[in-house]
């Protein structure tokens, strides 16, 4: 059944699929009558609008909840794939379209549920006779129909906007909202990050307090079978901790999870004197116990570098809170850990000077290769360095300033502007 005219790569409907090129209306009648739907098919549409007024003007095409599609577009028989479509534009030249690089880089900075300013699902029924079905044909990527219509049919309207206007529209007042919302809530991390200036002492206070108590603290609960329970904001944390090991193959996996202040500390969040006395003093004992877990793993007669794990460098931010002795501690077992790695490169650079069977050429292989190694090695431990205030008020700065830019970008985008 498939038209043998073509290569796949130059076929309409490859070319509608792959490289989101438009179906002509000749060619869309020719594969109707090849590829319809068999039944009547509930389907959908998700678009995505940029703009109050591209939303209206959408809004305005519908006459008495009914609707013509002039030109073949893209219908799905699942819900969530078009609900998908109406959370942002998609396109495989997004890189090509600088307006849909901002929607998206506003959408990944503050964590709206959509890029653009609204999203409608559109639900209709395709006759059964009309349409392309895509799954006949050998160029489906996804469930999908091609659908096509002068006449107006019944259309019903799903509508979801993006949070800034559900903010602004619903009189939420954002401190309330934190208040009497879990923090894991989807519109609690965009206000996090979208208004973090209008936050309140007792907002950052609750934030404060949910990276304390989000996992039981061993610090108020110490755990009794050597295991240290995970303790951070994020619960996706609890299964990738900041910092683990394992003695070996057979033994049984520990896990040591630093306080994860690195989100908010960049945003500003607890830079009252207060606040950073207190995560000082959780700094202190994270820091030091991490440290001193480390060695005594390092140091137990079971040791297996080969299988033990130990990650320390995560733990690089609080450090900056810390008091120095607990800081430098925390430096030097951390290098103690990479030791190894450092006198292995440094024995095998050594070895290459006594070497007399290998040409001149084999040498330069190896000698690159233990350079690429020793500069990674060293990478590890700059990497590693304990942050310092300064680095963490710049850190804050930058923050800052890159949101106001891209909060100015989408502000553009959004009224038209060129930005």
């Amino acid at each position: 059944m498939y038209d043998e005219d073509y290569e796949d790569e130059k076929h309409p409907l490859y070319n509608f699929v792959k490289n989101e090129r438009g179906l002509s209306t000749h060619k869309y009648q020719e594969y109707q009558e090849q590829y319809a739907c068999d039944q009547d098919t509930v389907a959908y549409r998700g678009l995505n609008f940029r703009t109050p007024n591209d939303l209206e003007n959408f809004l305005n095409s519908i006459e008495d909840g009914k609707r013509s599609f002039e030109y073949p577009q893209s219908f799905s028989p699942c819900k969530s794939t078009a609900e998908e479509f109406s959370k942002s534009r998609k396109s495989y030249y997004f890189y090509l379209d600088r307006e849909l690089a901002l929607e998206h880089e506003y959408f990944s900075a503050f964590g709206d549920n959509i890029s653009g300013y609204a999203g409608v699902v559109i639900e209709t029924v395709i006759p059964k006779g009309q349409g392309i079905d895509l799954s006949k044909t050998k160029f489906q990527i996804e469930p999908e129909i091609i659908f096509s219509t002068d006449e107006k049919i019944p259309v019903k309207l799903h509508i979801i906007y993006n949070y800034e206007y559900k903010i602004e529209n619903e009189n939420i007042d954002i401190n309330e909202y934190i208040l009497n919302n879990s923090i894991e809530d989807h519109l609690s991390k965009f206000i996090i990050n979208r208004y973090t200036a209008e936050l309140n002492n007792q907002s950052k206070e609750k934030i404060f307090h949910h990276i304390l108590t989000e996992y039981k603290s061993y610090l108020e609960e110490p755990c009794v079978d050597d295991s240290i329970t995970i303790l951070n904001d994020f619960s996706y944390m609890k299964e990738h901790s900041t910092y683990s090991f394992k003695l070996d193959k057979e033994s049984k996996e520990y896990h040591f999870g630093c306080i994860y202040f690195n989100d908010y500390i960049r945003l500003g969040l607890f830079q009252s004197e207060e606040m950073k006395e207190r995560i000082k003093k959780i700094a202190n004992t994270i820091l030091v116990d991490a440290s001193l877990k480390a060695y005594d793993i390092k140091s137990n007669k079971n040791y297996d570098s080969q299988n033990t794990i130990i990650n320390l460098q995560n733990l690089k931010v609080i450090a900056a809170y810390a008091d120095e002795y607990a800081s430098d501690l925390y430096f030097k077992v951390f290098h103690f850990n990479q030791r190894n790695n450092y006198h292995t490169i440094n024995e095998k650079m050594r070895e290459l000077n006594y070497r007399d069977d290998l040409e001149p050429r084999d040498k330069r292989v190896l000698i690159e290769k233990y350079t690429k190694e020793l500069k990674n090695y060293l990478e590890d431990i700059v990497s590693s360095l304990p942050c310092s205030m300064d680095y963490i008020e710049k850190s804050i700065l930058e923050t800052k300033k890159r949101h106001n830019e891209i909060i100015t970008n989408m502000n553009k985008v959004r009224k038209k502007e060129k930005p």
